[in-house]
């Protein structure tokens, strides 16, 4: 944001403060410029998420006023006082265009702006110098529209915005062209209000919203943190580029795909990461769709619980919530837990200097660890999934991690989008070699542990698919979803949409609590009799929130009725 150099001046135009509004406005633009500086104001107005200056209108608004005020009662400084204040607001702006070596155009319009404002205070006759204060109001104005000029310049209209901000690039292919949204409405026709496709223009992340379609990304600084706590603690889902404010995909696990019923999947030409279970089904241009064969229904219906506590591994996760339903402080213990092949394998360290315990040092661009797989294994198992901890040590900078031609972007550690999530779950299969290679870069220091190599057939889902039970579905209403239940025991049924506090469950027509299950999914008990849930949410301390704002509305229309009263 620009501030013009004005509220430096009125700042130290201490005479002033006598004025009540001036006052006010002067620690509020003092109390907002400093606040600033700490992460954590922008951090409080982004939704406690990443630190992110989308309040700094309250700077402009609160500056602003306090000009307007400088403007209205400048002309009682002295001469003293205003060359004083001039000096600094001068000082601080030709500073820091020599510290930055950027002289933009509107800065040789600055001094102009000061002297009006000084030649109008030499004149001794009050009445002139009120009608000349209009020259210096029409000054500050022209400065302000030179300053807007070279912001919207530089900050808005530079290349890449120019190049992203016309017709034709919002109905090309890296965005949203017709042939895209004709792919997407065939895939529509044969998918329920329950079921997702997973596609996604490049990185365009709100492709679901704009194609509109119920899609498994989306790009914001403020969602449901249950999903980011499901990707990034509960199942480790590595997402290709790390970002603390998006989710996206699956990584190919062709586990969570189902458990989500995504129907389709639809990816460019020169894509891959294709779940194990998905059937190419169509072919057109650069776009390639694979429907998921293995797919399970989007509400099921189970008494088998298992204790999220007894669940270390993102891999039994998985497996526990297709063969039953995982919640926090109940349940039993898991009984079949994946295991660990890591000490059947053989690790080898190409080009890395290990100076201790888990760190490294990469000398070159580049280095490699090598886990050789064994025969019998790398024969026995569809996939593998390697779960690996990487952190960069020094030089900090940007990193990848590429697990046999998986490339997964890493951040430096400062970054503001990273998510300080260090231990990542891969999956891939071992070369024609039986290597599956992990390759570092660029060199420097890492610390480094893998921790497990897991190796998994789908018999879990496989069963779970032949004997899943889809007459159990939803679709969309208005503020929620209706849920229709075929025949069914008594248990827990556990919807895969995102649970929320605020939700509200019926039964029938009667009133039950929902609650959270598998991490993130909306859970309602159910009898063996019912046949219809209907699931409404409502934003947490709605209604306590418009009692508030109608007794405050109440309150300041009573007050301003005395007030005007007493003042008659």
């Amino acid at each position: 944001i620009v501030i013009l150099f004005i509220t430096i001046q009125a700042l130290l135009s201490f005479k002033l403060y006598k004025h009540y509004y001036y006052k006010l406005f002067a620690f509020l633009t003092l109390l907002s410029i400093c606040a600033s500086f700490f992460p954590f104001i922008d951090q409080l107005f982004n939704g406690l998420s990443a630190p992110q200056k989308r309040w700094h209108y309250l700077i402009a608004f609160s500056s602003a006023i306090l000009i307007a005020l400088y403007t209205k009662y400048f002309r009682t400084l002295s001469i003293k006082n205003y060359i004083f204040s001039t000096l600094i607001g001068l000082a601080c702006v030709f500073m820091s265009a020599w510290y930055y070596d950027d002289f933009v155009e509107w800065i040789w319009f600055v001094p102009v702006v000061s002297l009006i404002g000084l030649l109008i205070l030499l004149v001794n006759e009050p009445y002139v110098r009120v009608n000349l204060t209009q020259f210096f109001i029409l000054s500050i104005m022209i400065l302000s529209i030179l300053v807007s000029i070279v912001f919207i310049r530089n900050q808005i209209y530079y290349e890449d915005h120019i190049r992203r901000g016309n017709v034709r690039y919002a109905t090309e292919s890296l965005y949203d062209s017709p042939l895209q949204q004709r792919l997407v409405n065939k895939m529509k026709q044969h998918i329920g209000d329950d079921e997702r496709i997973d596609w996604r223009v490049n990185d365009q992340d709100n492709t679901p919203m704009y194609q509109h379609f119920k899609g498994m990304s989306l790009y914001s600084s403020i969602f449901n943190h249950n999903i980011l706590d499901y990707y990034y603690d509960a199942l480790k889902i590595n997402m290709q580029n790390e970002s603390v404010s998006i989710y996206q995909s699956t990584n190919g696990r062709q586990n969570i795909a189902s458990l989500f019923s995504v129907r389709y999947l639809m990816i460019k030409n020169y894509q891959d990461n294709i779940p194990r279970y998905f059937k190419k089904i169509k072919s057109d241009g650069q776009y390639q769709i694979y429907k998921n064969t293995l797919t399970l229904p989007s509400v099921r219906i189970t008494d088998k619980i298992y204790d999220a506590k007894q669940l270390k591994h993102p891999i039994d996760r998985e497996h526990a919530m297709i063969d039953g339903v995982v919640l926090n402080h109940r349940g039993q213990s898991y009984p079949h837990k994946a295991e660990n092949l890591l000490n059947q394998s053989h690790i080898t360290y190409h080009d890395i200097n290990h100076k201790k315990e888990h760190l490294i040092h990469i000398a070159k661009s580049n280095g490699r660890i090598q886990i050789h797989v064994p025969k019998k294994l790398s024969t026995r198992y569809k996939d593998f999934y390697v779960t690996l901890f990487v952190k960069r040590g020094r030089p900090d900078s940007n990193f990848s991690v590429n697990v046999n031609g998986y490339v997964n972007s890493r951040l430096f550690n400062n970054s503001t989008y990273r998510t300080g999530v260090d231990t990542q779950l891969y999956r891939t299969q071992p070369d024609k070699n039986d290597n599956i290679n992990i390759d570092l870069a660029p060199g420097g220091d890492y610390e480094v542990d893998i921790k497990a190599l897991h190796g998994v057939n789908y018999q879990n889902l496989i069963k779970a698919h032949h004997s899943s039970d889809f007459d159990h579905h939803y679709k969309n209403i208005k503020n929620g979803i209706k849920v229709h239940l075929g025949q069914h025991k008594k248990g827990i049924a556990s919807i895969n949409t995102p649970y929320r506090k605020g939700m509200h469950a019926y039964i029938d027509g009667k009133k039950v609590k929902p609650f959270k299950v598998n991490y993130m999914m909306t859970g309602v008990p159910v009898s063996k009799d019912n046949k219809e849930i209907i699931i409404k949410y409502r934003p947490k301390y709605w209604y306590t929130m418009i009692v508030i704002s109608s007794i405050c509305i109440v309150a300041s229309a009573i007050w301003v009725y005395f007030r005007r009263k007493n003042n008659i």
